[in-house]
């Protein structure tokens, strides 16, 4: 069996910096978020540890809080709730790292398990947050 061609990821483009309704990066809460977690970091790569280390820290991990009101899903509304399953807090983080300048998207994938078990459930959902080389 051979493995599918990977497609390489394009630069990062405009859209990669950009605040979006979701992904509201220009938001005060938002920023002042962000320049607190990464007060003091003298490089882009100690920044993005620094926002990851504050998302996952700050943000309290909740499994129960899946949600189908989109403001779930609005960073500077993660911020407020403190409490977030994983797509929220990824969303915050990106628009975390965007709100300082560093290009950054969200990915998500759906992963559907084998058995049939599996398949009478909701697919798995994984997260992403890409930021290009720092």
């Amino acid at each position: 069996m051979t493995q599918p061609e990977r497609r390489r990821a394009d630069p990062p483009g405009p859209q990669h910096v950009a605040p979006t309704a979701f992904i509201d990066a220009g938001h005060p809460a938002v920023r002042g978020f962000a320049a607190r977690a990464v007060a003091g970091a003298t490089t882009d790569r100690e920044r993005v540890s620094r926002l990851f280390a504050a998302v996952r820290d700050e943000i309290r991990y909740d499994p129960y809080e899946l949600s189908h009101d989109p403001q779930t899903y609005v960073a500077s509304n993660v911020i407020s709730r403190g409490t977030a399953f994983c797509i929220p807090k990824a969303v915050l983080l990106t628009a975390a790292a965007r709100s300082l300048g560093i290009p950054a998207g969200l990915g998500l994938l759906g992963r559907q398990e084998p058995s049939a078990v599996a398949q009478t459930r909701r697919a798995d959902a994984h997260r992403r947050v890409h930021i290009p080389r720092v």
